[in-house]
């Protein structure tokens, strides 16, 4: 039922993720250059995870409304930084949407490219998470998505698949990435305001033991 998916949508999804790495930049204090290149690799590496896992010429190469929406973020963040970095939650908000953005073009996209419905979902996991990855090793840090802390990746997989599940009920196209990104964004948040963690590995034998000698 997927149909093609609309530039703006992935436009939006390259800005607001742009946004993130240029603001995460201007955190850190580079340069406008760098600001700039932060915001590129940011906003375009999610959609180059995307159209390769897919087998596809990236398409910022054929279109160059990406790099400058990219950009415009980026120089967004040069010009507003004093005042946009000071407001913490816009940093979590851009966050939240491109990721929420990024992971529903990314299973679109491999719908309308005849991929079933899994490993669409596991497309779109890479979109949403690609351009954070890089940027995080682009600045040296531990890329969220392997960090203990809030629940970053599984609020973007219930995105997806919620996607996925609307897009086979045949919801038209704009309901559905409303809810699937209204869905992801919410988490974020609220995983962030309540400090909600994913779950992590147990020593599964000790507990057992644990468990039997508490009844003896």
């Amino acid at each position: 039922m997927a149909v093609q998916t609309p530039l703006w949508l992935d436009l939006a999804a390259v800005f607001t993720s742009a946004v993130m790495g240029a603001l995460v930049a201007v955190r850190r204090d580079f340069d406008v250059v760098g600001v700039l290149a932060l915001a590129l690799v940011t906003g375009l590496g999610g959609g180059v995870i995307r159209d390769v896992l897919l087998n596809q010429v990236p398409v910022f190469l054929h279109e160059a409304t990406y790099e400058a929406a990219a950009l415009a973020a980026g120089g967004l963040a040069v010009y507003f930084a004093p005042n946009l970095t000071r407001i913490g939650w816009i940093l979590l908000l851009s966050d939240a949407i491109g990721l929420g953005l990024y992971g529903v073009v990314g299973a679109d996209k491999a719908l309308v490219n005849g991929i079933d419905a899994f490993p669409a979902v596991l497309v779109g996991m890479a979109a949403a998470v690609g351009g954070g990855v890089l940027r995080d090793v682009l600045i040296a840090q531990p890329p969220a998505i392997f960090r203990r802390g809030e629940l970053y990746a599984l609020t973007a997989l219930a995105g997806i698949v919620l996607y996925v599940v609307l897009d086979r009920l045949g919801l038209k196209l704009a309901v559905s990435v409303a809810l699937a990104v209204v869905v992801t964004t919410g988490l974020r948040l609220v995983a962030v305001r309540r400090g909600w963690h994913g779950p992590v590995p147990i020593d599964a034998v000790t507990s057992v033991r644990r468990s039997v000698s508490r009844r003896r």
